[in-house]
């Protein structure tokens, strides 16, 4: 794949992921506290898949700490999308029923735990890396 068709279609990622601040808070406001955990850590893994994606790479997995540490390169030059492993902490245990003792997620999450959640990855800042480089 060429150069220019790899950073097509790395930008398609973040592209995708604009609608996660907007849909964050509509399950915010409908109480859906798991939902929101699950979908403020979207548009990091997005971005970061479309970095993968344009760099011609093949992005496997879900956790934004393991996304930026597995990026080639030196380390001091990566992208760094805000706090990645704060965000992976409350992402990971919503997508399965039986990742936390006990209750499911839409049982364990609290307004309280959501509003104390980081803020949301901005996809803008990996698609600066694309048009830079």
């Amino acid at each position: 794949m060429s150069r220019e068709k790899r950073r097509r279609e790395g930008e398609r990622w973040p592209l995708q992921a604009e609608g996660g601040p907007g849909a964050s808070r509509g399950l915010r406001a409908a109480g859906k506290h798991a939902q929101v955990a699950f979908m403020a850590q979207q548009p990091g893994a997005r971005a970061l898949k479309g970095l993968w994606s344009a760099l011609g790479l093949d992005p496997r997995g879900y956790s934004l700490a393991w996304l930026v540490k597995a990026l080639p390169g030196e380390e001091g030059k990566r992208p760094r999308p805000p706090l990645p492993l704060a965000l992976d902490k409350p992402h990971i245990p919503t997508r399965c029923p039986d990742a936390l003792p006990g209750p499911i997620p839409k049982e364990a999450y609290t307004r309280e735990e959501m509003e104390k959640a980081p803020a949301q990855t901005h996809p803008a800042g990996i698609r600066e890396v694309f048009h830079a480089g």
